[in-house]
């Protein structure tokens, strides 16, 4: 009996371990969810909001105590205030430009090239992205100091954030994408808009931070993710900010069930043998 229980977890065992490496096989850890866990790897479109035209600002808010970066959406008519690791900001294709032949822009590149450019004025077909410091918890009670900083992107291209001066003076330059540089100084209950300019097409990921020194003099940090679309056509090469964990807890279970009947297997078969020698 004791000899049969255990070729009885034999095939059991290996189902679920061919199952695991399988999984892991097709993943980049490698592993894909196992089959229970699959509808919720993923969030429901419904859970992730597009941006691609209209106006959005991003900055600082204080809910609950807690200070944290934001989008404000005004695309919809009344104002909704989201979270970035649900939101993807869309650059559609009627924002690509060429470069104009002038040093004023030499930053960008050459003449001629194109580039997606989010403006500093508002243009039909593509989201108006700028920042501010109008949450109404600052303008309740001002903070001392705020400054931001771009930092970290990770992309097909370049991403360079500047003022133009309609040529009045040369362009500025806030952030270059290859370098955080100087923090940016906003005062509270400020609104402002500049260009974003992408060297390509694809999807980018970009830090944002906000320092804070608030009205008791106590400084703060609040720091998000960005998360572009450049192009009609770019897709997002990762999931959900939930996927990642989901997916994993997921293999952790099904690789600790594994373990756990390898040992029960283990520790049948040690006994059966025990009993059959001294039999």
């Amino acid at each position: 009996m004791i000899r049969t229980a255990s070729r009885a977890f034999r095939p059991l065992a290996l189902a679920l371990g061919t199952t695991l490496g399988a999984a892991l096989a097709a993943h980049g850890l490698s592993a894909a969810p196992p089959p229970a866990a699959s509808h919720i790897a993923a969030a429901p479109a419904a859970d992730i909001t597009e941006l691609d035209q209209g106006h959005a600002d991003i900055g600082p808010v204080l809910v609950d105590g807690r200070w944290r970066i934001e989008i404000k959406d005004d695309s919809g008519g009344e104002a909704v205030w989201r979270d970035p690791d649900s939101t993807v900001l869309r650059v559609r294709d009627a924002a690509e430009h060429e470069l104009p032949d002038s040093s004023d822009y030499a930053f960008l590149g050459e003449p001629g090239d194109e580039v997606f450019l989010i403006p500093q004025t508002q243009l039909d077909g593509v989201i108006w992205l700028g920042w501010n410091t109008q949450h109404p918890a600052l303008l309740d009670d001002p903070p001392q100091q705020i400054s931001f900083r771009l930092h970290d992107v990770v992309g097909p291209g370049r991403l360079h954030v500047y003022f133009d001066y309609g040529g009045f003076r040369p362009a500025r330059e806030v952030w270059d994408g290859s370098d955080p540089g100087e923090p940016l100084r906003v005062e509270p209950n400020t609104h402002a808009h500049a260009n974003w300019a992408f060297s390509a097409a694809g999807e980018y990921r970009v830090g944002f931070t906000a320092e804070i020194v608030d009205a008791a003099g106590v400084s703060h940090t609040a720091s998000a993710t960005l998360h572009f679309l450049v192009g009609d056509d770019a897709e997002s090469t990762a999931g959900s900010p939930l996927s990642v964990p989901v997916t994993l807890g997921a293999l952790l279970g099904v690789l600790l069930l594994v373990l756990l009947l390898l040992l029960l297997v283990l520790v049948v078969d040690v006994r059966g043998a025990r009993r059959r020698r001294a039999l």
